[in-house]
């Protein structure tokens, strides 16, 4: 193979800048959305998105639950500042969120 060839061939072979972050099982977005679907519209996207993003960087032999943890405060903080939000209805929403970590945990 020539120098030139092999080059492109190592380029496309290593990822770049415009991939996705980790990989997350399939079942994952739609019970996050299901969970925010129960919050007031007011909830931002982003406040799923990067729940989404911080479950899926958890990885076997880490610290699974330190991190979850740290993913689920990181939402309960952001909710905070939703006022129509009662503490019944944060305290339902969390227990939704623990039901996806331990499912999620099944598969690690």
């Amino acid at each position: 193979m020539p120098d030139s060839e092999k080059s492109r061939f190592i380029q496309a072979e290593q990822p770049g800048a415009t991939e996705e972050g980790p990989a997350a099982p399939g079942w994952l977005e739609d019970s996050v959305a299901r969970a925010f679907a129960t919050l007031p519209a007011t909830v931002p996207s982003s406040v799923r998105n990067t729940y989404i993003d911080c479950l899926a960087s958890v990885r076997r032999g880490s610290d699974v639950e330190g991190t979850w943890n740290a993913c689920q405060a990181g939402v309960m903080r952001a909710l905070a500042s939703v006022p129509e939000l009662t503490d019944d209805q944060r305290e339902t929403f969390r227990l939704l969120l623990e039901k996806i970590e331990s499912d999620l945990g099944a598969e690690l």
